[in-house]
């Protein structure tokens, strides 16, 4: 068991090292498009974003372009 623990941390470690570096695009309220670009370190944090601008800015999410 303590081998499992130690493989996923190595393989976190490894995952958080690698970023992602995405393009994303909302609409406001008065119907203009925000391009924002930014880096995630994985698909759960840029899903925490987009629901973090979702609700804060009252943005509707458009699209995600993924650059690498």
């Amino acid at each position: 068991m303590g081998l499992l623990q130690q493989r996923s941390i190595s393989t976190n470690k490894q995952i958080k090292s690698k970023s992602m570096e995405v393009v994303l695009t909302f609409i406001n309220i008065s119907g203009k498009q925000i391009v924002m670009r930014r880096e995630f370190t994985d698909e759960n944090h840029l899903t925490n974003f987009i629901n973090y601008a979702t609700k804060r800015y009252n943005y509707v999410f458009d699209e995600v372009w993924y650059k690498n």
